[in-house]
């Protein structure tokens, strides 16, 4: 995969995070956040898990403040990644502790059952579809930043703008839900004719 393509598909996969922050930009979790306060964030998340079980966006939250808290522990939360030919790009794909992989995992297959199971009663439920989405992409974020699997962040990447696209398809005003898709277009376009095609 060339440099210039991994930096487009990085910028893509960052846009499930900026949709999943907006959820809850003004709470005591996103303060936190915001601040590179990870762990005060994580807790706060977990409260709002308690207080919400069934409700899959925190359990998105989670996932995000675990992946944020990982970039940040090695040093990769930078304009370095997303510039063109960076030394992120290079960098070794990081080594999270396997609790902290156990977590993640966990949070956004957590999520992504909540999702489904509000998909199963009502098929266009356009906030199941969209936190769906932002699971996918979550997890393709996780892939690509961390793991450096990338045919395996595309997979879910494409996932979570197809679920997106199927929640605008619904409700043409949800404009949380074009984030992904948006930026997917806009960075296709941008790329040489052979990408495009691929």
């Amino acid at each position: 995969m060339s440099v210039g393509f991994r930096t487009a598909f990085g910028l893509l996969l960052l846009a499930p995070i900026v949709a999943c922050a907006q959820d809850r930009s003004l709470g005591p979790g996103f303060e936190h956040f915001y601040n590179l306060e990870y762990p005060e964030a994580l807790e706060q998340f977990h409260g709002d898990a308690a207080r919400e079980p069934n409700s899959p966006d925190v359990y998105n939250h989670i996932a995000q403040a675990i992946l944020y808290r990982e970039m940040f522990r090695t040093g990769a939360l930078e304009s370095e990644m997303v510039t063109g030919a960076n030394a992120f790009l290079r960098r070794e794909k990081m080594n999270p502790s396997a609790q902290d992989e156990k977590d993640f995992n966990g949070s956004i297959n957590r999520a992504l059952a909540l999702a489904e199971a509000q998909l199963t009663k009502n098929p266009n439920d356009v906030r199941a579809l969209y936190d769906k989405g932002v699971s996918f992409g979550l997890r393709s974020n996780y892939k690509y930043l961390v793991k450096k699997a990338w045919l395996d962040a595309l997979h879910d990447a494409t996932d979570a703008r197809k679920t997106h696209n199927r929640a605008t398809e619904i409700d043409a005003t949800f404009i949380d839900a074009r984030l992904v898709q948006g930026l997917y277009d806009y960075l296709v376009g941008s790329l040489p004719f052979t990408w495009r095609m691929l």
